[in-house]
């Protein structure tokens, strides 16, 4: 009886701690599953966090686009321009070069039927003199049949005048071909200026495209705390929120290991609280046993044993001794 209720001595203080640990453990649970709900709360839906970012990369892919565009229309109309540079250091434009040099070409081709002209005047002039340097006084003129030649025809310098025509003639063959070239190296020119046009034109024409598309798409920008040409203010969201998921994560598991230890906790009370009960038990048991034999218990009297031998005295001797033992346990 003794030790039983010693030991329900020494149990109470252990179950009242496990108790006090275990309400500790609870009120922690609670504390960190509120703070975890605040978190979430204040944390962006993630669905609408990704749906940011698909909006921004389509964006910036957008705008690259548009940049990769600008730069190659400005390339390519700095190559333009140098083409119709070509044209102006040679004195003429895009629009006249042609009747340039159709005009040119007719003023070398009139003055070259003039030179020939002259040169076929000149020549008939030359044999005029070559046959006047033949003629003889008293033999008839071979084309005027005259017997007298008081006025022969002279040609001075005919070497001379022959040579400057073969040189005028040679001058301007010289430069129609050089016309001739120029007109190939501008036709080249004029068709890669045209290409080029037609390439400008078209790619401003995709340009506009995607300057529209910009439009479009961010006219569906539909998130008034954030804007749609400066992702600084997404950007700084982005990383708080990263910061609050690796908090949450943190006290998810922190309320993983709290329960465990609660469970732990209500494990021991319950092994606490049934061996108390068992040793309660055990003790009501035992003083039930005691009262009762207390009852049965009386003052022996010389006339309740005088009639017995001393063996059966002996025996109830040690019976009763037993007895007493049993309750003193």
């Amino acid at each position: 009886q003794a030790l039983l209720k010693k030991r329900i001595a020494d149990g109470k203080p252990h179950l009242a701690a496990v108790q006090k640990e275990e309400k500790a453990l609870q009120a922690k649970l609670q504390s960190e599953e509120s703070r975890l709900e605040t978190l979430k709360n204040e944390k962006i839906d993630t669905n609408i966090l990704l749906a940011m970012e698909a909006w921004y990369q389509n964006d910036d892919h957008i705008a690259e686009s548009i940049a990769e565009l600008d730069k190659q229309l400005a390339q390519w109309r700095v190559e333009r321009q140098e083409i119709a540079s070509e044209f102006e250091k040679d004195g003429v434009t895009l629009e006249t070069w042609e009747s340039t040099i159709h005009e040119t070409e007719q003023r070398w081709q009139d003055e070259l039927t003039t030179l020939q002209q002259q040169e076929t005047q000149w020549n008939v002039q030359a044999k005029l003199a070559e046959f006047a340097d033949n003629l003889e006084n008293g033999q008839p003129c071979p084309l005027c049949g005259a017997l007298e030649h008081p006025f022969p025809m002279t040609a001075h310098g005919a070497q001379t005048k022959t040579q400057d025509f073969s040189n005028k003639q040679q001058e301007i063959s010289r430069q129609l071909r050089t016309l001739r070239e120029r007109y190939q190296r501008f036709t080249h020119l004029s068709l890669r200026w045209k290409d080029k046009t037609a390439q400008l034109e078209q790619q401003e024409i995709n340009l506009q495209q995607w300057h529209n598309r910009r439009d479009t798409h961010r006219a569906q920008f539909c998130w008034p705390s954030f804007s749609a040409t400066d992702k600084t203010a997404f950007l700084t969201y982005k990383d708080e929120n990263r910061v609050a998921e690796g908090q949450i994560k943190v006290v998810e598991s922190t309320i993983k290991e709290v329960r465990t230890q609660i469970s732990l906790a209500q494990n021991k009370i319950d092994k606490y609280k049934n061996s108390l009960s068992e040793f309660e038990q055990n003790l009501a048991v035992a003083e039930g046993v005691i009262r009762q034999s207390e009852a049965q218990l009386r003052v022996l009297q010389r006339r309740d044993f005088e009639k017995h031998t001393q063996t059966t005295l002996s025996t109830k001797k040690q019976t009763i001794e037993q007895k007493i033992k049993h309750l003193e346990d």
